[in-house]
């Protein structure tokens, strides 16, 4: 039987292994992004950033999936808040990620 509090450590959980697994990634392929647009030369991304952002992406969709999935009993109002930031973060996360590959040069 879930508890209120055994759903939010979940939802900090999840979000958790976001920040220490998935952050790090995407702040690393933004910086290698912002490296390409800074040079002399503008050449398309590579492959291996292409493959990179749909890694990070599909990463991303998980981890909102999975909170998703988390269910929290309508009285729950701490349960439900915590979700709900950890999804903005997750998606906001998500959004600076695409962004970046958006400013990418074609």
């Amino acid at each position: 039987m879930n508890t209120e509090q055994s759903t939010v450590a979940q939802i900090r959980s999840e979000l958790e292994k976001v920040r220490t697994t998935l952050l790090p990634g995407v702040d690393g392929f933004l910086h290698s992004l912002l490296s390409l647009l800074h040079e002399d030369r503008v050449e398309p991304a590579t492959k291996t950033l292409e493959t990179e952002h749909a890694r990070l992406s599909e990463l991303l969709l998980q981890a909102l999936l999975r909170l998703d999935a988390i269910s929290a009993d309508g009285a729950w109002d701490d349960a439900r808040a915590e979700r709900k930031g950890a999804v903005k973060e997750v998606q906001a996360l998500l959004d600076r990620l695409d962004d970046g590959w958006g400013k990418r040069p074609n």
